[in-house]
């Protein structure tokens, strides 16, 4: 059982006297909603890099409930776990709601193409992600100021990665759409769960095999793509990455 950005671990830092019960059910009550009436309600219209409409609805399968005894339950935030975690004090709080709660956290880090993250993150500036694109986008200075913020970001979950290791699943956003079901299977094999072929079957039926290339709809100077590669240097996880693959 996941929600979507209740922020988790911001929760419990912010109100220690709850208990795992009643953070439990504001996850559960969470991912209810969003099944009913949010996103995970709704399938998506059109493709991943052209949609009007983004939905997550996976058919035949159990998004906001469940028929047994939940074996995991967390939250997705990825941006303030990143910030949190990489400093000691963010650390000792995630230590604290372990033993309160007799839980031992993982962590699924979802990696793209850095251009690609950073030409969405300044679309979003502009509501200007949906829809189609007839031409690019001249917006130099939302390209700026997303650069700044993406490294920020990245910097933090290089230094989290760093101190958790292992308990930390690095997963290539565009080799999952080509075969999630591989991607799938190994989630579960981290998460020591089960992983039937329905589940892998429904969950693979919504995925667009063709990756986002939201790069391509921007305008980028010289100098905005020379500083993105001298930025992602130190960052291990993206070594590799270019802005023509």
């Amino acid at each position: 059982m996941l929600s979507n950005e209740l922020n988790l671990i911001g929760l419990y830092k912010k109100r220690p006297e709850l208990s795992k019960n009643q953070v439990f059910d504001k996850i559960t009550k969470r991912s209810y909603s969003l099944a009913t009436r949010g996103s995970r309600s709704k399938a998506t219209n059109g493709t991943a890099s052209d949609y009007v409409q983004l939905g997550y609805k996976v058919p035949n399968q159990w998004q906001g409930t469940f028929d047994q005894t939940l074996k995991i339950i967390g939250d997705k935030v990825g941006w303030f776990t990143a910030a949190f975690l990489s400093r000691e004090t963010g650390r000792s709080t995630l230590e604290q709601l372990e033993h309160d709660y007799h839980v031992k956290g993982k962590f699924i880090h979802v990696i793209r193409n850095p251009f690609d993250n950073i030409a969405t993150m300044a679309l979003r500036l502009l509501s200007l992600r949906l829809g189609e694109h007839a031409e690019k986008h001249h917006i130099s200075k939302q390209i700026n100021s997303s650069i700044r913020r993406y490294f920020s970001i990245a910097r933090n979950c290089q230094a989290t990665k760093e101190v958790f290791g292992d308990r930390v699943l690095d997963i290539p956003g565009e080799e999952f759409v080509r075969d999630p079901s591989k991607y799938l299977r190994q989630i579960c094999d981290f998460l020591e769960i089960p992983c039937s072929e329905d589940y892998l079957r429904d969950c693979a039926s919504i995925v667009d095999p063709v990756p986002s290339v939201t790069r391509s709809l921007l305008v980028w100077t010289p100098g905005q793509i020379k500083e993105v590669y001298s930025l992602m240097q130190p960052i291990e996880f993206l070594q590799g990455y270019t802005f023509e693959n």
